[in-house]
């Protein structure tokens, strides 16, 4: 049963294998397994005549045996969910002509979304981007309404939010100059809503000390899930692309990820030091300099 196909599923190809003794009838004890997140193992009763073989699967299923003789009982099992949506996979299982399949379904992981944050590394984290207000650019930003939604671009110390998505340049009002001199993202210009501040470099860096670093897929959007090793706290941070500092230009949505941090690095042989921020995308995750003028996403932590 090559290219069996089960919707929002996919499951590798079949192994097309020889079979010595086919055998006239196979049936299995069940059709479906179901596992929550965690994964575990299900014993499977497998009923023939004859020699048998399993094909399908994926790779975070492995069963106990992929062939035997006549009646067996093989055991399933499923690794852990590391990711925000529910998945499936089928197997078959086949003697000569005759096959059966059992479809392995998994529980999607609970993304945590809470307006007081989550702890990861001790530092407390907004569970959502910020975006700015539309019109007034002195005042605050405000949450995105979910932790896929990627919020507003900033530049580095300026409060202005500039949109997420189209006019992907012309019509928004880009700034193509270097602003304040300061080292430091001030109190006047952060864009975090009352009581959360732009993250320093430490606690941004934090991110990727004792944590699971994953790539994943959050209702349809492409970003990276930061989990604590300890806790199992985790934030969802949604690869939003950035905005170019020369023209504002939009792009690599859903490609890259760009977050802000502060101060400027302090060094004392470098006269032209930068803003540094977390940058990732699906092959990984780290800390890199830009400049003031980039366009780039803002993740707040608590004062």
């Amino acid at each position: 049963m090559c290219g069996i196909f089960v919707t929002a599923f996919v499951m590798t190809g079949c192994k097309d294998e020889t079979i010595g003794n086919p055998g006239s009838f196979i049936e299995l004890n069940a059709s479906t397994l179901d596992f929550d997140v965690t994964g575990g193992s299900e014993a499977v009763t497998v009923s023939t005549d004859g020699d048998w073989i399993v094909t399908g699967g994926a790779d975070w299923v492995t069963v106990s045996t992929e062939s035997g003789e006549r009646n067996a009982t093989v055991t399933i099992t499923v690794a852990q969910n590391e990711f925000f949506t529910q998945r499936g996979s089928v197997l078959t299982f086949r003697t000569g002509t005759q096959t059966a399949a059992i479809t392995v379904l998994q529980e999607t992981r609970i993304l945590q979304d809470t307006i007081i944050g989550v702890v990861i590394n001790d530092v407390r984290w907004a569970t959502r981007n910020v975006v700015g207000h539309a019109t007034n650019f002195t005042i605050r930003g405000t949450f995105v309404a979910s932790p896929e939604l990627p919020g507003s671009f900033y530049q580095w110390n300026r409060r202005r939010g500039f949109p997420a998505a189209n006019p992907a340049t012309g019509g928004i009002g880009w700034v193509n100059d270097a602003g304040s001199s300061s080292n430091a993202w001030v109190t006047a210009t952060d864009p975090c809503p009352a009581g959360w501040r732009v993250p320093t470099i430490d606690e941004m860096e934090s991110l990727l000390n004792d944590t699971r670093v994953l790539w994943t897929t959050y209702n349809g959007v492409n970003g990276r899930v930061f989990t604590d090793e300890n806790t199992g706290n985790a934030i969802f941070l949604p690869a939003g692309g950035w905005r170019n500092r020369i023209s504002g230009t939009l792009s690599n949505v859903g490609a890259y990820g760009l977050y802000w941090s502060t101060p400027v690095p302090v060094d004392d042989d470098d006269d032209d030091a930068k803003p540094e921020h977390l940058f990732f995308t699906s092959e990984g995750a780290a800390m890199f300099e830009s400049d003031v003028r980039d366009g780039f996403k803002v993740r707040c932590v608590a004062e």
